[in-house]
Formats: structure tokens, C-alpha cells, sequence
């Protein structure tokens, strides 16, 4: 059935179409309509630099040097939560939301400038919103006699941190930089081409699970410290024969023998995806040898739609790689673990993976983990429909309070995989868990890194291979489906109400 004649059910709750199940959310979704509408306006206010209505916002942070020219780049914090950074016109906005009263700090700050601050209350729902002007002072160099001193180096301090191997596969072009950090660039490859390594990360040893530790200027951290942040350490490149023999050799030493490939989504660069793979490796405890495949994502908010024809010209270097590991690698279980738009070529790679397979094969795949799919909710159900035989399960999990998949829907003009603010995909084959409760950043989209709920839950899935039934998750029912709920989330009433 498609999605122009599709036939409402039970008072328009329910969507059927031959690929799965989208059922309307009855409850929470007018919370989002004011949101909708402003998430629309900011970013055709970021292409086009468009006036905001002052209805449509909480706050409006505008960031100045002592010349009033405009600041990017400046933190914009409530409290000690960091809600995002001034863009290139030196503003900032904060949607419409239910967020808690009561007074906040607002603080707006730059290394090399003096801390804006001021305490402020946010409107009502019917107030206009807040608007701010941060003018930020360049801070004075002051120099001592003791910083003109020659002294010698203070002892090195004793490292606080471990160094975590990643293997990673990649078609970033390669700039040949000997700065990890500069080494895979945001552009494709040229040639067309395939890279495969290994990355060395560093994690402090005071790394809080779900936490991605960077330098805050607001602890006066201008630069990375490894016993305090996740840091690139080194990358190097190998050929494809030495990159297997060294993952057997990881394989061959740890207890499990599996192997879990990480596939990140928008707005990222090669260093973010592998500081994340990182995290995300030691918060899982994953024993066996955690894969980074990182596509050239241009890591900027306006380059969504660059991002989009991207995504699709890497699934041929993606379905290459997942071929190629399946034939070359002795892993006891491969998994995959893809995130928003990195779905895309993961759902594409497998269509093609699937069509090629012998029937009744064996699945190439333990565990598909899909974690805010920023893939159309009907193309994504009848992908799922093609390649369900390729792993023994596939979990897709969606939040009504992911607003990065929020204004994807907008931009698109239909309801996205991930996000179930109206609709909530429920596939055959596929476990559909609501991680609308999980808490997270301001947008509620890197839940899957994020928040420890999460975290322990797809450890549950990795480790045990635990079903829904079996992991710490409240079953659910709507009109027959079933689907399971992170505690606390709030779903649909069940049919039996």
C-alpha cells in the first residue's frame, strides 16, 4: 500500500501497508506542534538568515566582540549544560519546549574573551521569547616575570587514561597528514578509494559512561588533556591483507571472538566518529574488535543535504567493506551498529547484500542495532522487509523527543524511522523500542551514545544477545502490536484500554 493511499484505521491510529506497521502517537504529539513550526523556521533561518518571530524561540543569544561584530563560535551554557554554540551571524536559538522553571545562568563565553553572564527566567508558552545580546570582551594578555623565565619542563604526570584500538574503515580522502587529527579529511576520497587501520584513542580513566569528555572553557580547558578527554591519539593506515591479519590477531585474544562495526550519521568528522566509537566500545565493554566505518560526512549543519548525496555514494564502499569482512574475517558473530543518517547506506548496502544472498542462507549478521533511522518510515519498512533474513535480530530504536529527526521530517515533508512523535514503525521482524524517556543532549538525538539507559541496553543485546522480553523494558500493545518502552518513556494506550 503506499504512502498517498494508505487507509486509516480505528479513527486514523492506525497506518497498515504491506511492509509493517506505523501507528499514530495519541499522546504528547501537540506538546511538538509549536516546536515543528520553529524548527522549520531556524533552518531556513540558518540558509537563508531569515527574522525569527520572537513567538517561535525560548531565548535569542546574540554574541559581539567590543566592535558589535557578530562572534561565532561562542558557547552558549544554561547553568553548566551547554546548549550549542553561536553560528556564523553570532546567534544562537533555543526552540520552544517544556523545560522547567525557575530562574537559570545564562553564561556566553570564548577562550580569549571575558564570560558573559546573566540570570534570566524563561517565558511562558504564551510570552515572547528572551532576547540577549552578548558582548564579549578580548581579555588582555598579561605577562609575569616568571612566564619570561627559562625554567625546566615540570616531571610528566603519570597517565590517567588508557589507549583504546579502533580498526576502521574509511573512503575520507586521505591528505597525508601526520596530525591524527587532519589525517581523513570531509571530503570523498579521490580516487574513489578505500581506507582501512587502526586509531588509537585515549579515555581517562574518570570517563563517565555516556559521556564524551572535551575541553570546556568554562574550566578554563583550552586544549585536549588525555587523563582528562577522549582523545585521537595516532592513526595508521594498512593494506587490506595486514588489516585482517590484525584483526584476527585481535580477535584470537579477546574471549568473544565477535566483531561490531559502528557506522555514525550526519554532521561528524573522521576524529568525532572515532572518539565516539571509543566511548561507545569501552561503555559496552565490548570484548572483541570494535570496526569504525566512517563515511566523509562534511561536519556542518548546512551541509545536510550534501550529507544526503554523500550517504548514498558511500553504501557501494559500505556493501564492499560488510562483504569483504563477512568472507575474509573468523569472527564467531559480526554486529552492526548504525546511527540517523548513517541508516541510510546501511539499510542500502543490506537491500543489495540480501538480493544476492542464497535462500535460506545462513545470516551473515548477529545483531542490527538501528538507533534514530533519519531514513522515510516507509522506505525504511520495506527495506527491513528485504534484508530481515540477514541477521538473527534486528531492534530499532525511536524517540518522540528527538528533534534533530524532528525538523528531517519537516525538510522532507514525511515521517522518519527514528522518530515517533506522531507515528511509531513497528516491522515484522524487527524489535521497536520506544527510547522516548532516554535522557540525552538538547536535540535527544545521540541517545545511543549518550544515555547509559541505552548504553546498558544495547549491551544487553551485544553480550547476552538478550531479547526485548528478557532486558529491563516495559512491553507494550497497541491495537496487537507489540513493541517495548525504555521505563519511563510514555507510549500509546494499549488497545485494551
Amino acid at each position: 500500500m503506499s504512502h498517498r493511499n494508505d487507509q486509516r484505521i480505528r479513527a486514523a491510529l492506525v497506518r497498515r501497508s504491506s511492509v509493517g506497521t506505523i501507528f499514530q502517537m495519541p499522546n504528547g504529539t501537540h506538546r511538538r506542534a509549536g516546536f515543528a513550526a520553529v524548527a522549520a523556521a531556524i533552518v531556513c533561518a540558518a540558509l537563508s538568515s531569515a527574522q525569527i518571530p520572537s513567538s517561535r524561540f525560548l531565548l535569542s543569544v546574540t554574541a559581539t566582540n567590543e566592535r558589535g561584530a557578530k562572534v561565532e563560535g561562542a558557547e552558549v551554557r544554561f547553568d553548566d549544560v551547554v546548549l550549542g554554540i553561536t553560528d556564523a551571524n553570532g546567534q544562537y536559538f533555543l526552540a520552544r519546549r517544556p523545560m522547567p522553571g525557575g530562574s537559570r545562568e545564562l553564561t556566553v563565553g570564548l577562550p580569549g574573551y571575558s564570560t558573559f553572564s546573566r540570570t534570566i527566567a524563561l517565558p511562558s508558552d504564551r510570552q515572547p521569547g528572551i532576547f540577549v545580546t552578548a558582548k564579549l570582551t578580548r581579555e588582555p594578555l598579561l605577562i609575569s616575570d616568571r612566564m619570561l623565565e627559562r625554567r625546566s619542563s615540570p616531571a610528566a604526570k603519570p597517565a590517567n587514561y588508557e589507549i583504546v584500538p579502533i580498526f576502521y574503515v574509511t573512503d575520507r580522502q586521505d591528505t597525508q597528514s601526520a596530525d591524527p587529527v587532519e589525517r581523513y579529511a570531509d571530503e570523498r576520497s579521490h580516487p574513489e578509494s578505500i581506507s582501512r587501520g587502526i586509531c588509537e584513542v585515549s579515555i581517562p580513566k574518570t570517563h563517565v559512561a555516556g559521556a564524551r569528555e572535551t575541553p570546556s572553557w568554562l574550566r578554563f580547558e583550552y586544549h585536549p588533556d588525555p587523563n582528562k578527554h577522549i582523545m585521537l591519539q595516532s592513526v595508521q593506515p594498512l593494506a587490506p591483507d595486514p588489516f585482517y591479519q590484525k584483526l584476527s590477531a585481535r580477535l584470537d585474544s579477546s574471549g568473544t571472538r565477535d566483531v561490531v562495526v559502528f557506522i555514525h550519521g550526519f554532521k561528524i568528522s573522521f576524529e568525532g566518529a572515532a572518539r565516539q566509537a571509543a566511548q561507545l566500545a569501552v561503555d559496552l565493554n565490548f570484548d572483541g574488535a570494535p570496526i569504525l566505518y566512517s563515511w566523509p560526512s562534511r561536519n556542518s549543519l548546512l551541509s545536510y543535504t550534501e550529507d544526503e548525496n554523500t550517504v548514498q555514494w558511500t553504501t557501494f564502499h559500505l556493501r564492499q567493506f560488510l562483504d569483504e569482512l563477512a568472507a575474509r574475517t573468523k569472527a564467531s558473530k559480526i554486529h552492526v551498529v548504525a546511527h540517523s543518517m548513517g541508516n541510510r547506506a546501511l539499510a542500502s548496502a543490506l537491500e543489495v547484500m540480501a538480493a544476492k544472498r542464497r535462500p535460506r542462507g545462513k545470516p551473515l549478521f548477529s545483531q542490527l542495532i538501528l538507533a534514530a533511522p533519519d531514513i522515510d518510515s516507509e522506505t525504511f519498512g520495506m527495506f527491513a522487509r528485504e534484508f530481515r533474513p540477514l541477521a538473527k535480530r534486528i531492534t530499532l530504536y525511536a524517540s518522540k523527543n528527538d528533534d534533530a529527526l524532528l525538523v528531517s521530517k519537516i525538510i522532507h515533508g514525511s515521517s522518519r524511522a527514528g522518530d515517533n512523535g506522531k507515528y511509531l514503525l513497528v516491522a515484522q521482524g524487527v524489535d521497536t523500542i520506544d527510547a522516548s524517556s532516554a535522557r540525552t543532549d538538547f536535540l535527544g538525538h545521540r541517545y545511543i551514545a549518550e544515555s547509559k539507559t541505552i548504553i546498558d541496553d544495547v549491551r544487553e543485546i551485544l553480550t547476552k544477545e538478550a531479547p526485548p522480553e528478557a532486558r529491563n523494558l516495559l512491553p507494550a500493545l497497541f491495537e496487537n502490536f507489540k513493541y517495548w518502552i525504555i521505563p519511563g518513556a510514555a507510549g500509546p494506550r494499549s488497545a485494551n484500554r
